[in-house]
C-alpha cells in the first residue's frame, strides 16, 4: 500500500509537471515525435482514416513494452528505482501530451483530449500505478531478504499472475484506443 502511494504521488507529480511545462524539459526528438504521434492520431479520427486493427495493435505493443520494462524492474533486485522512474515519465508524458492538446488548438484541444485520450487512461493509468508499485514492492522484498524457502516462489507466482491481470488491462485499454476512441470522436466530436 505505502508503494502504491509513493507511486500514485510520482505519477500525477509528474503529470502535473508535464502539463505546466508542456514539454519543455523532453528532448527535442521525443517532444518532435509525439507531437507527430498526436497529429497523425488527431488527422486520423477526424478524417476517420485510423485503421482500428493498426491502432490497437500499435498501443496494445507500447502498452506491452511498458509492462515488460516494469517486470524487468521487479524482478531486477535493484531495479525499483526503474520502476519508479517509468511510472513518472509515463505520468510527464501525459501531461505534456494534455499541454500540447490544449495548448495548440484550445477548446477543440481540450474536447479532443477528453475525447481520444482520455477514455484509455481511465485503464491505464491505474495500470501504470499497479505496474510500478507492485515491481517497487517485489524488488525490495528480495533485496531486503523478506522472504525464504518457499515463500519467495509464492510471492514471485503472485507476481507473474498479477502481471497476467494487468496484460488484460492493458488489452482493454489498446481495444479501447483503436475501436471506441474513434467511435466517440465520430458521435461526439463532429
Amino acid at each position: 500500500m505505502a508503494f502504491y502511494l509513493l507511486v500514485t504521488v510520482l505519477f500525477f507529480a509528474a503529470l502535473i509537471f508535464g502539463a505546466v511545462g508542456g514539454g519543455s524539459y523532453l528532448p527535442e526528438k521525443i517532444f518532435s515525435d509525439l507531437k507527430a504521434t498526436v497529429e497523425r492520431f488527431m488527422t486520423g479520427l477526424s478524417t476517420l482514416e485510423l485503421d482500428s486493427k493498426v491502432e490497437t495493435i500499435q498501443a496494445f505493443s507500447s502498452n506491452l513494452r511498458f509492462l515488460l520494462l516494469t517486470f524487468l524492474c521487479g524482478i531486477a533486485i535493484l531495479g525499483f528505482p526503474g520502476a519508479l522512474f517509468l511510472a513518472a515519465y509515463r505520468g510527464y508524458l501525459l501531461g505534456v501530451t494534455m499541454a500540447m492538446m490544449i495548448g495548440g488548438y484550445g477548446w477543440s484541444g481540450f474536447a479532443w483530449f477528453f475525447l481520444a485520450i482520455f477514455p484509455q487512461n481511465l485503464l491505464l493509468v491505474p495500470m501504470v500505478l499497479l505496474a510500478a508499485s507492485w515491481s517497487t514492492d517485489f524488488s525490495l522484498s528480495v533485496l531486503l531478504g523478506r522472504w525464504e524457502g518457499s515463500m519467495i516462489f509464492r510471492k514471485a507466482l503472485q507476481f507473474m499472475a498479477g502481471y497476467g491481470l494487468l496484460l488484460l488491462i492493458a488489452l482493454g485499454a489498446a481495444v479501447v484506443q483503436g475501436y471506441a476512441v474513434p467511435y466517440l470522436v465520430m458521435l461526439f466530436g463532429s
